[in-house]
């Protein structure tokens, strides 16, 4: 459900993906920032409010947040940030991450599976990083992905305190202009 608490579910994971979970190392302090997150978004709107947030939580943290987009000139290359937030920028053949361990797609019924695919297969060294995909729309799509996939399912029941009410409306198309429909 849109505002179920999903991006606060992918903060966790990052969190824990890049080493800030409050690990006692056996110096006695925490343990180091050392893994990479991509979450990847269908639109470059959404890669957008992504990146907005994610900077937000992140930026006490001392964790690096980069967006990457067709439009950023930045979109290639090794990325070198902790979490990274595109859009399909960060499938292209030139991107590639030094320790990528989580690979977060929203909205992952608008990917194909050959580019769900191209952003688990982002590391160098072959290995698979974890995959936590997202979905407000219970499609029949992600369902059979569940029953027929590798994946496991978890279902936010509660809603966050204080959320806002959410309202879908149909707005009336404008009358025409000057004949224009």
């Amino acid at each position: 459900d849109v505002g179920s608490g999903k991006t606060v579910v992918v903060a966790i994971a990052a969190l824990n993906a890049v080493g800030f979970c409050g690990q006692a190392t056996a110096a006695g302090g925490l343990a180091t920032k050392n893994g990479q997150v991509a979450i990847m978004a269908p639109t470059e709107i959404l890669a957008r409010q992504h990146f907005k947030t994610f900077s937000k939580f992140f930026e006490s943290q001392g964790i690096t947040v980069e967006l990457r987009t067709g439009s950023e000139k930045n979109s290639k290359g090794v990325v070198d940030a902790d979490v990274v937030i595109g859009t399909q920028a960060l499938i292209q053949g030139s991107v590639r991450f030094r320790n990528l361990v989580l690979a977060v797609i929203d909205e992952q019924h608008r990917f194909g599976v050959t580019q769900r695919q191209a952003l688990r297969g982002k590391r160098d060294d072959g290995s698979m990083p974890h995959l936590l995909t997202l979905t407000a729309t219970p499609i029949p799509r992600s369902h059979a992905l569940v029953f027929y996939g590798d994946l496991d399912i978890s279902i936010l029941r509660e809603l966050p305190k204080g959320r806002q009410k959410i309202e879908t409306v149909l707005v009336a198309r404008p009358p025409s202009v000057g004949g224009l429909a």
